[in-house]
């Protein structure tokens, strides 16, 4: 896989072999999944800390806000 695609790609397993890797069921034996997110930053000379932050943190929200979006239509609300 090429490397900018696999940094800017993420998956979920989808099989019952991976139930004890990257899974849990609760009490009502509906699964659990976990997704690492991760932003990041081009620092230059004339960066603002702050607003660098501020955009790693809106990065990974839209991330975290498009997975959402991608698992409404199979969760039961």
């Amino acid at each position: 896989m090429d490397i900018a695609l696999a940094l800017r790609t993420i998956v979920f397993p989808t099989s019952f072999r991976y139930d004890t890797m990257y899974s849990y069921k609760d009490a009502n034996k509906q699964r659990e999944w976990v997704a690492h997110l991760q932003a990041g930053a081009g620092i230059v000379a004339d960066s603002d800390p702050a607003d660098e932050q501020r955009e790693c943190k809106n990065k990974a929200a839209a991330l975290a806000r498009a997975i959402d979006l991608a698992e409404s239509p199979f969760v039961d609300n």
